[in-house]
């Protein structure tokens, strides 16, 4: 039995690519947020791409209907008018260089009422789930000039193509259910109130020769250690504005943008075993990547820890404790629970889960000194850059510091407008903007009643290691994991 003693508060910021608001109730940049149908016009007169979004939404408001069919009783667009750019370098040489510009909009277009509409089911044959399942949510790619006509009949051509499908799948849905006894269904969309809300927009573009630069100085410096076999620099950028109207009366523009350098190395042992080591940089901001010398010295540091390895000797087996560093354990808490915080109703006609969350509203999950937020609201944690960090979700809700865990219990779940039988409301954690929206957490922060420094975790992995060494300790019985919280967590 192998036992893990991790170091606390960890902090999961789980970054999902362009997928967060910058939204605020305060101030924008150059006036008061942006409250009333004079100021959206304003700033329709200035932005081609917006004004092209709310007049479109507003004539399939109107228009979007076919004979014998439902209109939509909600209608909503997302738009990101970006850039991407990506430069890679090996020892000193440019592999790769390119940038993109791109308009993609997701449409969700949903017939039927806030009650029971066409989304939350996947098709009668109980497999592949047909074209509608979530709620004709679908990508476009739409022209990136800034041609007013252009863009509407990018958004119509998409807003057509998707309503269809929704039908269809509603009425399906509506036959299935005729079929099947459903007890205590919970709504298929939840209310909640619009939002308006301004910023200036960005210059969507980005200086590639920036990235091509530091790639290559970086990449230079694995030329002084042969015995690296592999090695290489990735540096991406991406971002610009982003908008999000729906038939409810939100209104919402925000710029963002996201950076990202990799850096890797690979040797080989003696024995021939592979080593690799990584380091991995993100930021909202250029200025939130460290300068080359520091990044160089980081590079240095990382061949040294895995020249150090290739000279350790072999272990062949080791049955004991372990102690796991801070970025790891981020991840590991990151893997084993972040997706199951997500709540929201099952598709109609899915079996329920007993493992769900939901289920387990008020139980013991981890051991009670343990206690677990997510706050996207965060915009640095511990001087690093939350790279989860939005103030409205991609359905335009306000979120907040939500408590999930508290003394190892239970409390919540983060939510999107998909209301569940105990959770009828969003709480601001509906995000995708290339994909589907769904509940996803934002920044998971752990922390302990009992926490122990670096050094107090080496002395207790040290003291556990003597202990189990001379068989002076026996697996914990189930009582004890029990209480700690182990039971749950000992699933795959």
């Amino acid at each position: 039995m192998t036992r893990f003693l991790t170091a606390f508060a960890l902090i999961v910021c789980l970054a999902l690519p362009a997928q967060s608001w910058a939204q605020t109730d305060e101030p924008a940049k150059g006036g008061a947020p942006a409250k009333t149908d004079e100021q959206v016009t304003k700033e329709m007169e200035k932005d081609v791409v917006l004004r092209a979004l709310v007049d479109e939404l507003e004539r399939g408001k109107v228009g979007l209907k076919l004979e014998d069919l439902q209109r939509p009783y909600f209608i909503e667009y997302a738009l990101v008018d970006a850039t991407s750019a990506l430069a890679s370098a090996d020892l000193g040489s440019l592999t790769s260089s390119n940038d993109g510009r791109a308009r993609m909009l997701r449409t969700d277009i949903r017939v039927g009422s806030y009650d029971l509409d066409n989304t939350n089911y996947s098709g009668d044959d109980g497999g592949f789930p047909f074209r509608g399942m979530f709620g004709g949510m679908s990508g476009a790619n739409i022209p990136i000039d800034d041609d007013y006509n252009a863009i509407r009949q990018g958004v119509w051509w998409a807003t057509d193509r998707e309503y269809k499908s929704v039908v269809e799948n509603y009425e399906s849905k509506l036959a299935f259910m005729k079929t099947k006894l459903i007890e205590d269904k919970p709504s298929d969309f939840s209310k909640e109130a619009p939002t308006v809300y301004f910023e200036e927009r960005t210059p969507v573009m980005i200086d590639k020769a920036k990235l091509e630069h530091l790639a290559i100085e970086l990449s230079k410096i694995f030329k002084e250690y042969p015995d690296i076999q592999d090695s290489g620099v990735t540096i991406t950028g991406s971002g610009g504005n982003k908008y999000l109207v729906n038939s409810e009366g939100t209104r919402i523009r925000v710029p963002d943008m996201r950076f990202a350098l990799s850096i890797t190395a690979n040797v080989q042992a003696d024995d021939g075993m592979k080593l690799s080591d990584a380091i991995n940089i993100h930021g909202r901001k250029w200025e939130d990547i460290p300068g080359l010398d520091d990044l160089a010295k980081r590079c240095r540091e990382m061949v040294k820890r895995l020249l150090d390895a290739k000279k350790a000797p072999k272990l062949e087996n080791y049955s004991g404790p372990v102690l796991i560093d801070a970025e790891a354990a981020a991840a590991l808490f990151s893997q084993r629970f972040a997706n199951r915080f997500a709540g929201g109703q099952r598709d109609v006609g899915s079996d329920t889960d007993p493992e769900d969350f939901e289920n387990k509203i008020g139980e013991r999950i981890l051991p009670k000194s343990l206690d677990v937020i997510d706050d996207p609201t965060r915009e640095q944690l511990e001087g690093q850059v939350a790279m989860g960090h939005y103030k409205y979700d991609d359905q335009g809700v306000k979120v907040a510091p939500l408590t999930l865990v508290e003394q190892g219990q239970l409390k919540a779940q983060v939510m999107s407008r998909n209301p569940s039988k105990k959770f009828k409301q969003s709480n601001g954690h509906g995000r995708g903007v290339y994909r589907p929206t769904s509940a996803s957490t934002g920044c998971l922060i752990v922390s302990s009643t009992d926490p122990l420094d670096e050094k107090e975790l080496e002395a207790k992995l040290l003291e556990k290691w003597k202990t189990w060494s001379t068989g002076c300790e026996s697996p914990p019985s189930t009582a004890a994991a029990e209480e700690s919280g182990a039971t749950l967590n000992s699933s795959p």
